[in-house]
């Protein structure tokens, strides 16, 4: 399992960057540190228990790759495509994501807790038990995805297709909801705790 440590400069409570041992701030030269970490990201296929935390990623191919156990922990995503990759325990949380593509993705058991998600495709994906609490979702489709026991709850949802989808308890208590087509979708399965839909 990935550990998120802080970084070892004296007195510093940021968050390490990646696995190195110091945060981006106390780092010689943190853009040598995220281009290699880049570099093995898309070299390599497999990926388990690794942290990738706080790093930037821009116009970045990841697509057909596995993750099991790994964390994303406060990463900016930015037209990044994850097609037909397979994610399972991995941690989005507290991430800015925009313009990327998940579509046809795994991501049984995901965290996207308190991310800013805005023009980001899940089309056609495995969205089972996956934490969205306390996010912001803006401009996006999860359309003909399954998406099973995950959990919305508080957060702030806007201008998103969950068209022809399973939602058998989706939890969306709490959320704020506005223009979100539900068209072909359970709707009667999902939770909303008694709140009209």
């Amino acid at each position: 399992m990935f550990i998120l440590k802080k970084c070892s400069h004296e007195e510093c409570e940021s968050l390490c960057l990646a696995e190195e041992p110091y945060c981006p701030e106390h780092l010689a030269d943190p853009k040598v540190v995220e281009r290699r970490i880049l570099e093995e990201l898309i070299s390599g296929k497999d990926f388990r228990g690794r942290s990738f935390s706080l790093i930037n990623f821009e116009d970045t191919d990841l697509s057909g790759k596995n993750f099991e156990n790994c964390s994303f922990s406060h990463c900016s995503f930015n037209r990044v495509d994850f097609s037909g990759t397979r994610f399972n325990l991995t941690f989005f949380d507290f991430c800015d994501i925009e313009e990327t593509i998940f579509k046809g993705c795994d991501l049984t058991n995901t965290v996207f807790a308190g991310a800013r998600i805005n023009k980001t495709i899940y089309k056609g994906s495995e969205i089972v038990n996956c934490n969205f609490n306390g996010s912001e979702i803006l401009n996006s489709d999860f359309s003909d995805s399954d998406l099973y026991l995950s959990r919305f709850v508080n957060s702030n949802l806007a201008k998103l297709d969950f068209v022809d989808c399973n939602l058998k308890r989706t939890d969306f208590s709490g959320s704020d909801r506005k223009q979100i087509k539900f068209k072909y979708s359970n709707i009667e399965e999902a939770l909303f705790k008694g709140e009209d839909r």
